[in-house]
């Protein structure tokens, strides 16, 4: 059995974390049965995830994102990942086509760790007509907004959490040096904010924390290779060597969803500083939070007990969709 994963974002590390996880778990549900493909928009699977391959990895992204959905290898089952449920502008027509190349084939496909990029009722009625016309074999959510309005449309479904939580279950790393870790996103004053933040935490006072810039884009990347950023920064292609940091890190103050909740997983601690709509992936988690005194964030942490918990409910759901679908499993 020939299995395509595929992402519908942007070029960002955090999509091979969560893409990752996935490809572990359906390795474990299928004892590791299935022949599996990975593709991003803006990353094949094939580049070599380092520095020297960017020359081949700007030619393959240009190339790639001009046809985003196409098929490239003839398989038995699609799992589309991570915000995969977009807009009406950015998604309308290629999507669409997408889906019925998959109808033509008689090729089913589901949705794993999936979310939106918005929960407006236009967005929802368009996308909700959608699959009422194409409808997944399965649906399994990240977030609870997500599963509340389409998971009607599959024939299995379960509301669960984001994948990129079961990082220490598939990628268990040693606990070693502590870090601060800190997302620029370009803008100076999420360093500014760390920097008051360790302060009234009173972490200045411990030499084993310091601030390390981590983008997860890749233009970033580039542009702290670059530019010598005056911050530490981890450069790397490697989602490995994030997974690697993550795991180290104490405090994460982060703009980004897949810089946090790998942390909180590893048993750190993080703050989120963003307030987009991908941030109600931790409401949907049993995620504990704490309120930083004189200011307006909150530290999140996260039982390993819990996301043990969440892992094996999911494992087991995939189990008896793939022995009822494909009797591949005893």
């Amino acid at each position: 059995m020939k299995i395509l994963i595929q992402n519908f974002e942007t070029c960002n590390i955090g999509n091979d974390i969560y893409m990752s996880n996935i490809t572990s778990l359906i390795r474990k549900v299928t004892s590791n049965k299935v022949h599996i493909y990975e593709r991003s928009i803006a990353v094949d699977f094939v580049l070599s995830r380092s520095l020297k391959g960017l020359g081949k990895y700007i030619f393959v992204k240009n190339k790639i994102i001009n046809s985003p959905y196409k098929i490239y290898e003839d398989v038995d089952l699609v799992i589309l990942s991570g915000p995969a449920i977009g807009t009406k502008s950015r998604f309308t027509k290629g999507f669409i086509e997408f889906l019925e190349n998959l109808r033509k084939k008689n090729i089913p496909y589901g949705f794993i760790s999936v979310g939106s990029y918005f929960y407006n009722r236009e967005e929802i009625d368009y996308f909700s007509g959608i699959f009422h016309n194409y409808p997944p074999l399965f649906f399994v959510s990240r977030d609870n907004e997500t599963f509340e309005s389409y998971h009607k449309f599959a024939k299995y479904s379960l509301k669960s959490i984001c994948n990129s939580f079961f990082s220490p279950i598939n990628f268990p790393k040693n606990n070693g040096k502590k870090f601060v870790g800190c997302w620029d996103d370009n803008q100076i004053y999420n360093y500014d904010c760390l920097l008051e933040i360790i302060n009234k935490m009173g972490l200045s006072k411990h030499q084993r924390y310091r601030p390390i810039v981590t983008p997860l884009a890749i233009g970033n990347i580039l542009k702290l290779k670059i530019k010598r950023s005056p911050i530490p920064c981890l450069i790397s292609l490697s989602f490995h060597d994030y997974l690697d940091f993550y795991s180290k890190t104490n405090l994460m103050l982060s703009s980004r969803v897949h810089c946090c909740a790998p942390t909180i997983a590893y048993g750190g601690q993080a703050i989120l500083l963003n307030n987009s709509p991908r941030k109600l992936l931790f409401d949907a988690a049993e995620i504990k939070t704490r309120k930083l005194d004189k200011t307006n964030f909150s530290i999140m942490s996260i039982d390993l007990d819990y996301i043990n918990k969440r892992y094996d409910e999911i494992f087991i759901f995939l189990r008896n969709v793939f022995r009822k679908e494909w009797n591949m499993i005893n």
